[in-house]
């Protein structure tokens, strides 16, 4: 009777001082490398308008940039893989949506800011990336890719 999961056992014993890591490798981007846009995002001053306004306020920034966010990357054909604290990580399949969710994000954020206080305001950064990734399940990707999205959405946007 053949077993329906597979044995990933020489995947696991990668670093086995006998294994031949370029199969391996080879064998792992087969099974889960996929071409896809990435869209790492964070909100502008949030680690700093935390020690400024508290937590509860920006705990209610984060749920507002979601309402009107989620809805940009749904209408652009993407995949919310996962939000942790500020940040969130999408993946599509269409470079060009990706850049158009972009655009309309930052639109939707500046027609939500308008006549509104500073510290209500919501200031996002984005940073995009396109590639070959390990995409593996539904909840997370890996590689340089996703790596350069991060950098700059989190650090240069």
């Amino acid at each position: 009777m053949h077993n329906a999961i597979p044995d990933y056992g020489k995947i696991v014993h990668r670093e086995n001082g006998r294994a031949d890591k370029e199969q391996i490798d080879a064998r792992i981007w087969d099974l889960f490398g996929e071409h896809w846009a990435v869209m790492f995002t964070d909100l502008a001053g949030f680690s700093s308008g935390v020690a400024s306004f508290g937590i509860i306020h920006f705990l209610q920034v984060i749920y507002e940039s979601q309402r009107l966010l989620i809805p940009c990357i749904d209408g652009h054909d993407g995949i919310l893989l996962k939000v942790e604290g500020d940040s969130m990580l999408v993946i599509f399949r269409n470079v060009d949506k990706a850049i158009d969710c972009a655009r309309a994000m930052q639109r939707t954020c500046d027609d939500y800011c308008s006549g509104r206080p500073e510290t209500e305001q919501i200031r996002l950064c984005v940073g995009l990336g396109c590639g070959r990734v390990l995409r593996i399940g539904d909840r997370d990707v890996f590689g340089s890719e996703v790596n350069a999205a991060a950098k700059l959405g989190e650090d240069i946007a």
